[in-house]
């Protein structure tokens, strides 16, 4: 998919296991410095934007590039939509605990709280 959106070479498996930094250079050197590498920690949340002029390196703490580094980047990186699963289990568990905790003291469930909480799910 790269390829069809970003002009030239838009991947670079063979740097895989490689060092972060001889890794970014080397994209920067063969796109004649039209792209800007950008080294990551994985696992770090990033924009979902997608730009042919960015690279980004994702390595692990020793440095060493670990996912296969393409042009533009892919839409939605594991770590955002871990962070998106998690709000919504923690929001589910909120509201969840609201409505048995209002069951057990026998009050009246508030319709107000159920709708709040089914809206924003």
């Amino acid at each position: 998919m790269p390829e069809a959106l970003c002009p030239g070479k838009a991947a670079w498996p063979e740097l895989l296991g490689a060092q972060g930094k001889i890794a970014a250079a080397t994209i920067e050197r063969e796109k004649n410095y039209q792209v800007k590498a950008v080294i990551l920690l994985i696992g770090t949340i990033v924009t979902s934007d997608f730009v042919c002029t960015r690279v980004r390196v994702w390595v692990d703490k020793s440095g060493i590039v670990v996912k296969v580094p393409v042009a533009g980047t892919a839409v939605f990186a594991p770590s955002v939509l871990l962070f998106v699963l998690q709000f919504w289990v923690f929001w589910f568990w909120f509201c969840y605990s609201a409505i048995l905790l209002s069951a057990a003291a026998g009050e009246l469930v508030e319709v107000d709280l159920l709708l709040v909480c089914w809206c924003i799910m």
